[in-house]
């Protein structure tokens, strides 16, 4: 067996995943971000409503042949309905607002896929790592047995390797949930109809609603359901890795003092 090495990863300088703390600087970054876009987007938008109704007013006082009264209901009314009517305001108040939703929920997806990505990839280090410190373990193997699920694989390896790692936990059962969502997300384009495990992930978004939901939308003669990332669920997702990641240091670090034992 090769002498047990540390300090082979650059930020926490003994284990994979030391550098999980930039994605919360990142996600911090990200909602200052969205912040201040949302109240800059909001400033512009009043500006220019502001402005297309008073040019609205001075058409209408044209086509009147008066100046319209503001202290009278009658003449609010008419320049409202006349406003909206004429310049579809109503209509693009929603989309604008829509437009900004889009955009921090795609931000958000984005980010999801990226820890989800970054916890997968740290489980896949870690099962090289048993390797590298035991020379009679099988050669570890990304795709595995079950291609569909790499998590079973990590957790097969970790189990065979002899890492007592508590699987029944509940940040592992939540981690597989977020690969459940992620799968939906890149596989069918965040659509729950007929994606694999769309119970599962229903349930999960339904006991989750604060954070996750679900937008219908009407295609056709076809109404769909999508995933909708809201603000927060990173947040979680960032700290069920993060409790993750210290607990299997710990037992691989367990491991790895049992192995130097029995050299």
């Amino acid at each position: 067996m090769a002498e047990i090495t540390t300090g082979f990863f650059l930020f926490d300088l003994d284990f994979p995943g030391g550098d999980l703390f930039l994605y919360q600087e990142y996600l911090e970054s990200v909602a200052d971000f969205l912040e201040a876009k949302r109240d800059s987007h909001l400033a512009e938008y009043d500006k220019q409503r502001r402005s297309r109704a008073w040019e609205a007013k001075r058409k209408l006082e044209e086509e009147l042949g008066r100046v319209l009264d503001f202290n009278n209901s009658g003449d609010r009314d008419m320049l409202r309905d006349w406003f909206f009517s004429t310049t579809g305001w109503e209509e693009g108040e929603l989309l604008s607002a829509q437009m900004v939703d889009h955009f921090q929920e795609t931000l958000y997806k984005s980010l999801f896929l990226m820890l989800y990505t970054y916890a997968r990839n740290m489980l896949f280090e870690v099962c090289q790592f048993l390797k590298s410190q035991n020379d009679s373990l099988p050669a570890f193997d990304p795709g595995g047995k079950d291609k569909q699920n790499e998590l079973e694989v990590a957790k097969v390896y970790l189990r065979e390797a002899g890492v007592d790692f508590p699987f029944g936990r509940n940040e592992w059962a939540t981690i597989d949930k977020y690969r459940k969502i992620r799968n939906c997300i890149v596989h069918c384009e965040d659509t729950l109809n007929g994606c694999k495990n769309e119970n599962d992930i229903r349930r999960f978004i339904k006991d989750h609603r604060d954070i996750l939901g679900i937008r219908s939308l009407k295609i056709g003669e076809d109404e769909i359901d999508k995933i909708v990332i809201l603000d927060g669920f990173c947040e979680q997702v960032l700290k069920t890795l993060s409790s993750t990641r210290d607990l299997l240091k710990e037992k691989v670090w367990a491991w790895a003092s049992r192995q130097q034992k029995t050299t």
